[in-house]
């Protein structure tokens, strides 16, 4: 079983699809694996994909060619519940970004090694100028206050598989049964964040990510961003755990 699962999602973004492929296949450590979900694309996406992947074993597609717009979270779920090993490192690294650095994977690997940590967060640049790097600070950790400050954890987003499985799924998804569209980044890191505490998490100043801002959000966008994320917000905190720990929440 590989070491570092990566978990990509996207739809409509054949133009990144080959930046996202090199900077994987390129990475000095080569013991991964990644899982792949696709919506539906009318650029052509997906057959993008399954052309650059089909010769390399260590990429699979676990949901390509479906009807519906599931959206990423609903996508990871299905990606990361392909992963058979616990202590795999799980990347979120989605079809339209790309790795920005060949040592990428090593340096998270440096992280675990060396921290024993459970989760880890990171730092980013991207075609819109500028770089992104926003550690948590002290304050929130000791107040356990994640859900109620600015947000900082940023990508390259990585996590023990074991920690993932410990968050209720029942979370993802709205009072209207629709599962979270927007904002899902805080959907799951939350919860993690709030189980791991600051001695088991990481975060890594090197820009190991590359983003591309190519969407323009709509009002519409907003609103539905700013609905999922007053949501998750107002969710019960997770309480801290041990590994082998059954899943928890306290208010």
């Amino acid at each position: 079983m590989a070491s570092y699962s990566i978990i990509s999602v996207g739809c409509n973004c054949k133009q990144f699809v080959k930046g996202w492929y090199k900077s994987i296949v390129k990475q000095d450590i080569k013991d991964w694996e990644c899982f792949v979900a696709i919506d539906p694309s009318s650029d052509g996406t997906a057959e993008e994909v399954k052309k650059i992947i089909r010769h390399d074993e260590r990429f699979k597609i676990v949901k390509i060619h479906d009807k519906k717009n599931h959206g990423a979270l609903y996508n990871r779920c299905i990606c990361t519940d392909k992963v058979k090993n616990p202590d795999s490192i799980i990347m979120h690294l989605d079809l339209d970004d790309r790795f920005f650095a060949g040592n990428a994977i090593s340096i998270v690997a440096n992280a675990y090694r060396t921290k024993k940590c459970w989760l880890t967060y990171g730092s980013y640049t991207s075609n819109a100028g500028g770089n992104w790097n926003r550690k948590i600070p002290d304050k929130v950790w000791i107040e356990n206050s994640h859900r109620k400050n600015e947000w900082s954890t940023s990508a390259l987003r990585t996590f023990k598989k074991w920690l993932w499985d410990k968050i209720n799924k029942e979370d993802f998804i709205m009072p209207n049964g629709e599962w979270i569209k927007r904002g899902t980044d805080l959907a799951f890191m939350f919860p993690m964040l709030e189980m791991a505490g600051k001695e088991k998490v990481v975060f890594i100043k090197d820009i190991i990510y590359y983003y591309n801002v190519y969407n323009q959000q709509t009002s519409k966008l907003r609103k539905h961003e700013n609905k999922s994320v007053e949501y998750t917000r107002n969710l019960p905190y997770y309480r801290k755990v041990k590994k082998k720990e059954n899943k928890g929440k306290s208010s």
